[in-house]
Formats: structure tokens, C-alpha cells, sequence
């Protein structure tokens, strides 16, 4: 037995193929006169058909994978030396924006970390987002959103990107490079930005738990 939507769809298309022997012209809202009005009005029937008959399916839901970071994330700012982190939470959100399975989209909604007094965090109702290759690794956040809490003190701090691929220079040391995602989930994200006179440099040394691959 014929496929009721295919038989529909290709009737459709024949009426279509009718439209090409009649001239283009403009026509008011609701306008059916005319030589072509017939044709148009049996499209318009097919069509409904096709709705009524459930024939025009949603796309399918797109691969959503959720995961965590989990490491060691340091910091230096123009005024203070290097500081270890305490336990960051970092949640990762992967979503396949097409059918291309080795581009990811990526969104952090949840990164929080402290060191000493200061408290490091999204800003309040933002989150991180950029996109991970798969083939390659590379990860790369762009304009993340960070809060800074420090004795009653707040300032808040946009980083232009924190990525695997290049690499940030804190005061008298070397670039520390980062790395892209390994078959073991490790990565290296490094980044740098400011607030006001102080310039903060971050190097995160973490592991990811449940990814694409």
C-alpha cells in the first residue's frame, strides 16, 4: 500500500509544476481570482491534507550530552601571585547543532570556584558558551562571564575567550599553553581578561566526565 503522504506530496508537486505556464503577479491578502486561482486553491487542499494527515513530522531531537569538569584551576592577577583553587564546580552541556557529527555546541551553566577570600563564579542568569571539534579536541569558550567576590567586593569579568588552543602568560613565567581534549578527557583551558586596573590570567588543568567521543 502507497504511502497516503507521498501520494499527497507528489500530487502537491504536480500542481506546482502547473504554476510555472501562468505569469507572476502580485496578489492582495485573500485574493482567489484569477487564471491560476484553481490551481491554487487545490494546493492549498493537498496541503491541508498533509497537515491533517500528520505528514510533516518535528525534527528529530538533536544529541544532547551533559558532563562535568573536574581539576585544578589556577589563577594570577596583576596584584597577586598564583593561586590554587578549592574543588571547582564546572557542569558542560554538548548539543549537536546539525548533522555534522563532528561540531558540537557547547554551553557551561554552572562554574564556581574559590581560592583564599575570593569567590569566583558565572554572573548572575549568564553562562559560558562556545563549541567543541570532536575530531580535534579543541574546546573554546568565547566572552564567559565571570563574578569576583573578595571581602564584600565584587567586580565582574568578561574573558574574550578561555580555550584549549593557544596560550595565556602570567607574571614572570613562561606561556603556559593549553591542550586539547584527549581520548582520556583531559584538556588544558587557558584565558585571560580584565576588570577595572587588574588583569586576570586562568589556567584550568581539568578532566571531563562524559563528553563526544
Amino acid at each position: 500500500m502507497n504511502d497516503p503522504c507521498e501520494q499527497l506530496l507528489k500530487l502537491y508537486q504536480s500542481l506546482e509544476k502547473k504554476l510555472i505556464h501562468f505569469p507572476l503577479r502580485p496578489l492582495p491578502w485573500g485574493d482567489d481570482t484569477g487564471p491560476d486561482a484553481g490551481i491554487r486553491a487545490e494546493m492549498d487542499f493537498f496541503y491541508q491534507q498533509m497537515i491533517d494527515q500528520g505528514c510533516f513530522q518535528p525534527a528529530p531531537p538533536r544529541p544532547t550530552i551533559v558532563g562535568t569538569m573536574d581539576g585544578e584551576v589556577e589563577v594570577w592577577t596583576s596584584v597577586t601571585t598564583g593561586v590554587l583553587a578549592d574543588e571547582p564546580s564546572i557542569n558542560v552541556v554538548f548539543t549537536q547543532p546539525s548533522s555534522d557529527p563532528n561540531q558540537w555546541n557547547v554551553q557551561i551553566n554552572v562554574l564556581s570556584f574559590n581560592f583564599g577570600s575570593v569567590t569566583v563564579s558565572l554572573q548572575s542568569n549568564q553562562v559560558a558558551t562556545g563549541n567543541f571539534v570532536l575530531s580535534s579536541g579543541r574546546l573554546t569558550l568565547v566572552n564567559v562571564p565571570l563574578h569576583i567576590e573578595d571581602s564584600g567586593q565584587s567586580a565582574d569579568v568578561t574573558l574574550s575567550q578561555l580555550s584549549t588552543e593557544g596560550s595565556t602568560t602570567p607574571p614572570d613565567l613562561p606561556p603556559i599553553p593549553g591542550m586539547d581534549v584527549d581520548g582520556s578527557g583531559h584538556l588544558t583551558l587557558v584565558g585571560t581578561g580584565s576588570y577595572l586596573f587588574v588583569t586576570v590570567w586562568i589556567v584550568m588543568n581539568m578532566t571531563l566526565t562524559n563528553w563526544p567521543t
